[in-house]
């Protein structure tokens, strides 16, 4: 029988709090602010956290949604995976995060600690718990472990759904977990050719609202 891991919102909260600091300004660093509605919140088991998003995807291909700005665009599909998620797993440890994307620069193994901004987004947060043996395959940070099920948290880029999880890769879909100035953060790195150069970047999720 699979253990259901029960959250009080204020333990959800501090888990949110402490995972996501973020930097609204230089040498500034603030609380990430959270709205939370209900009183507990029901952990996703991992064993049903792939086939979720599988079932989600097939709903985006045969939905037929595309991009659109403003009117279809990042807090829409955010959204929609949120009561999706929720509405097929019956548990409500999914939520929307708003926020801001950088990107740091990285030169030999440095990374540059003032970033350029790309702009704001719309993506999810996710609580998700396994046996403390199991080997999970999603990017994540372990938070703790209650009633021996090992509890952690996760950012899932809903977009990313429609473009890879159809080659059945979805670990690629999911944004890693850095060890970065202090906080684990969640990014990805990448190459850009510039002027016949290899620049590489560290592209940083920082949440600055989340609610659900």
């Amino acid at each position: 029988m699979t253990t259901i891991v029960k959250l009080r919102y204020d333990l959800v909260a501090k888990y949110i709090q402490d995972t996501f600091p973020f930097t609204r300004f230089p040498n500034l660093l603030t609380r990430c602010p959270i709205e939370l509605y209900d009183e507990y919140y029901y952990v996703t088991p991992y064993d049903l956290v792939i086939p979720t998003l599988e079932k989600i995807h097939a709903f985006f291909e045969t939905s037929k949604l595309v991009w659109k700005k403003d009117v279809w665009d990042c807090d829409n599909f955010a959204g929609l995976f949120k009561q999706l998620f929720t509405l097929y797993t019956k548990t409500n440890s999914v939520f929307q995060a708003d926020g801001r994307v950088d990107s740091y620069l990285i030169e030999n193994d440095t990374i540059f600690p003032f970033p350029e901004i790309l702009g704001y987004h719309a993506f999810n947060v996710l609580f998700f718990s396994a046996p403390p043996s199991k080997e999970v395959e999603i990017p994540s940070i372990l938070l703790t472990t209650i009633e021996n099920q090992a509890v952690y948290l996760s950012v899932l880029e809903p977009q990313f759904l429609l473009r890879i999880m159809e080659r059945k890769e979805y670990v690629e879909a999911f944004l890693k977990p850095y060890d970065f100035m202090r906080f684990k953060m969640f990014g990805y790195e990448v190459l850009f050719k510039e002027d016949e150069k290899t620049r590489k970047y560290l592209i940083v999720y920082h949440p600055m609202k989340v609610h659900g």
